[in-house]
């Protein structure tokens, strides 16, 4: 965002195709993750991640090769300004799939909470997707207050909440690769509380 804000109107351009890469990445790792955590059987590991990197690279593709084909943000004065663009069909495609990953991901967190009786978490899970809906809503509609804000920034902050309280609810409980270590081997497990004992 800093070099977005300092840059000449090309590279402008080019950091601002750049800017969407977090909202790609942070979608497609939540779905990968809430696979993980809902414990998804290891035999379809592959075709999960096929299915949900592949599609996600050919996006972000055609996201940074936009000056070629318009195809995502047309420039109605031509490619010299940043300003003047409208979204065309492939915006609608990112998004679509954006919000598919996301809403995906957010239903395996709930379908897991729910199995593991984690009323907290689904509170205050529901508490942050509230926000970000109301948020993404008022941007959006146009409300002055809200408009002011940069809405990259904002939503990246949310989705670092959201994995903050996955962490802390003990949604995830265990490095897999350490449970195998102790499974597989003579050392004994020690629990560790937060402060330390």
């Amino acid at each position: 965002l800093l070099l977005k804000q300092t840059a000449d109107v090309d590279l402008t351009r080019f950091l601002w195709y750049l800017y969407y890469l977090p909202f790609m990445g942070s979608a497609a790792v939540l779905a990968i993750v809430s696979f993980s955590i809902g414990g998804i059987p290891s035999k379809h590991w592959k075709t999960a991640h096929t299915a949900i990197f592949v599609p996600s690279g050919l996006l972000m593709l055609m996201v940074l090769t936009n000056d070629l084909h318009q195809f995502v943000f047309v420039f109605t004065s031509g490619l010299k300004s940043v300003d003047a663009y409208t979204y065309g069909p492939g915006a609608f495609l990112l998004y679509s799939w954006i919000a598919v990953l996301a809403i995906g991901g957010l239903i395996n967190l709930y379908r897991c909470a729910g199995k593991r009786r984690n009323g907290l978490y689904i509170a205050l899970l529901s508490g942050i997707v509230g926000s970000i809906a109301l948020y993404n809503i008022l941007y959006i509609v146009g409300i002055q207050t809200i408009r002011q804000t940069q809405m990259g920034p904002v939503n990246i902050v949310f989705i670092l909440l959201l994995w903050e309280l996955t962490l802390r609810s003990g949604l995830i409980p265990y490095n897999r690769h350490y449970r195998l270590l102790f499974e597989f081997g003579r050392l004994p497990l020690y629990l560790v509380r937060r402060d330390g004992e």
